[in-house]
Parts: C-alpha cells; structure tokens; sequence
C-alpha cells in the first residue's frame, strides 16, 4: 500500500480554491472539499415560543431541532441553551435569519451578534413599527474566525409593545 502524504495544510483546511491536493506514489492529486466535508457544519434551528416584550440586546430564542419539523444541527455547532452558533472553522459562512415581529410605535431592528467583532454585530434588519405583524429578514455571507459566536439579538427604540412570533428560523452553513 502506498503512502498518502497530505499537502502542508492541516487535513480539511480548503486551498482556496475549492481541493485539498494530496500525493499518492508520487503523484499529485486534489480532492474536492464537498467529499471531505460529510459532515459540513450546517444548521437550520426555529422558534418553540414567541418572546414578548423583549428588552435590547436580548437573545432571540431559537430553540427548536425536531428533525422531524425539518430542523438539524450537523456537526453540533449550534447551542440551543445559549441559542449561539459556534464557527469551527475560520471561512466563510452563509448565515439567514427569520423574525415574525409585532410592534406598536417606533422602532426595532435585528442583528447578527458577534462575541469577538470589535463593532459586536455582523448584519441588520431595521423596521418601524406600525402595529401589523413584519418579517424581519437577514441573508449573509460573513467571513467568521474560528471560535467566533454568532447570536440574533433584538433592539427596540420608543416605548411599544413587542412580540416575536414563534414561527421565525435562524440557519447557516460553512462555504469554505
């Protein structure tokens, strides 16, 4: 049996490029990322229960993975005690989020919170509030560093009642 030598990058670290190249008895060879990641961190999470009367910077809950509701958590990467996903590679990942929001009079707005960025968030959705029920929308691509955290925090301006439907959903994936 010949010997496998992996290229100077830790196995599973991409090229660049999209291949990890390899040499096999003497020869070079690149295998594409998409078979070496099986397990490619992803995860697809809802909402169990709406939240009412949020204060700012709170968490939105997003606590749901019944697989059988058609939510995953591959690779574990995503905590639903904290309801923060974890990056375990540094690379780029696609990150969307889905709020059902109620509010009545000024403002509010969701973001993508990040535990190291030095401005703390990633990506914003801004809406009035008008008293009718909105879909709060973010849909990203971030460029994460390995152990980076990322949460859905809620802020709010002006005294008004607030309610976060629980039919929302936060997912992402690793692009490499």
């Amino acid at each position: 049996m010949a010997d496998v030598t992996i290229s100077s990058l830790p196995l599973g670290t991409p090229s660049g490029n999209g291949v990890i190249p390899f040499s096999l008895g003497g020869n070079t060879y690149q295998a594409p990322i998409s078979g070496l990641f099986q397990n490619r961190p992803a995860f697809f999470v809802g909402k169990n229960n709406g939240q009412l009367n949020p204060v700012n910077g709170e968490v939105v809950i997003f606590n749901a993975t019944e697989v059988n509701k058609g939510y995953f958590n591959q690779g574990n990467y995503y905590n639903t005690s904290t309801s923060t996903f974890t990056a375990p590679y540094s690379g780029l990942y696609s990150l969307n989020v889905n709020a059902l929001i109620n509010q009545t009079g000024g403002y509010y707005y969701i973001l993508l919170y990040s535990s190291i960025n030095a401005d703390n968030y990633r990506a914003i959705s801004y809406m009035d509030g008008d008293g009718r029920w909105r879909t709060s929308n973010i849909s990203t691509i971030l460029n994460l560093r390995s152990g980076e955290e990322i949460s859905v925090r809620f802020y709010r301006a002006g005294q008004s009642s607030i309610s976060i439907d629980n039919s929302g959903s936060f997912s992402g994936y690793f692009i490499g």
